[in-house]
């Protein structure tokens, strides 16, 4: 993919970034793009593919963060703390990112407010992603059914995997509920793994 054509791909955000000598970084399928680990030392924006952010609790469990899609900002946390990370990146598939090295650009990119407003919108999606992913007791039913009014832009469910995520459920429990709130008409199917609200 070309650097042109990730730009177009990030609305808002792609030409402001044209001025700090982006790149392209590739990430396959279950590669992590970062990790606690390895420090940081670019940007990087999703420009295509999905990855998960998690963390990991003491007692080992994994606590989930968001889900990184087009447009996520990846390095937003260390970026304004100056810091290496405590959250695991993990491509989902392959990822395409833009990636804008912070050696050397760190203070122009401190200065821009284009980019600082982008920063802010990418920390405010995951704080909003984090609360809405914690544990919460509610049967999966009614979980769902928050998670594509309040959790789904425009209130419509675009794919199961990144629901699955959210809901702490597997496929298969997905897939039954979705096809039973269909028939009590509580939920749409409005095409292949989109639903809405009824």
């Amino acid at each position: 993919m070309l650097i042109s054509e990730c730009v177009k791909r990030l609305p808002g955000i792609g030409n402001v970034l044209s001025a700090y000598n982006p790149f392209i970084r590739r990430y396959g399928r279950g590669e992590l793009i970062t990790s606690p680990d390895r420090p940081l030392d670019h940007i990087l924006i999703v420009a295509s593919g999905m990855a998960f952010i998690y963390a990991i609790a003491s007692d080992g469990s994994v606590m989930q963060i968001a889900v990184a899609e087009k447009g996520t900002i990846i390095g937003d946390a260390e970026f304004a703390e100056h810091g290496s990370t405590a959250l695991f990146v993990e491509a989902r598939d392959d990822v395409d990112c833009l990636a804008i090295p912070l050696d050397g650009q760190r203070q122009k990119l401190e200065r821009d407010p284009c980019f600082l407003m982008a920063l802010s919108a990418s920390l405010a999606g995951k704080l909003r992603s984090a609360s809405m992913n914690r544990i919460d007791d509610r049967p999966l039913e009614e979980r769902l059914l928050s998670y594509v009014r309040y959790g789904c832009e425009g209130s419509v469910m675009e794919g199961i995997e990144r629901a699955t995520y959210s809901l702490h459920c597997s496929r298969r429990q997905l897939h039954r509920l979705l096809a039973k709130l269909c028939g009590k008409g509580r939920l749409e199917r409005i095409g292949k793994g989109r639903y809405r609200i009824c």
